[in-house]
């Protein structure tokens, strides 16, 4: 049946988003049930899908975005190593959300 109001570009587009989406999950998957031997472990979404590394990206204006953020945080301090930074402000942003998922993938 067609849909009302979208062509069928529109369609053909989210048909393939959705595939390539399941492909990227079907990965992770296959990922996880190695990673018991070899690393690193794939990252687990909040709806249980796995992602690997190959997708762990972050862009330039979301690294900017998150220095400022920190950055006006009252922890910042402008001589911590990068260390600090991890356990000042990563960790607390991806630990206890019972997820297995780093920031980029929070991110996007």
């Amino acid at each position: 049946l067609p849909v009302i109001g979208r062509s069928s570009r529109d369609l053909l587009g989210d048909h393939r988003k959705n595939m390539e989406r399941q492909r990227i999950f079907a990965q992770g998957r296959a990922a996880q049930k190695t990673a018991a031997t070899r690393f690193p472990m794939p990252q687990r979404l909040s709806n249980g899908e796995y992602v690997t590394a190959k997708y762990w990206g972050i862009s330039k204006q979301q690294i900017q975005d998150l220095f400022d953020r920190c950055r006006a945080d009252d922890l910042w301090q402008d001589e911590d190593t990068v260390n600090d930074f991890v356990t000042k402000f990563v960790r607390p942003m991806t630990a206890d959300k019972g997820l297995e998922m780093g920031v980029a993938l929070m991110l996007n």
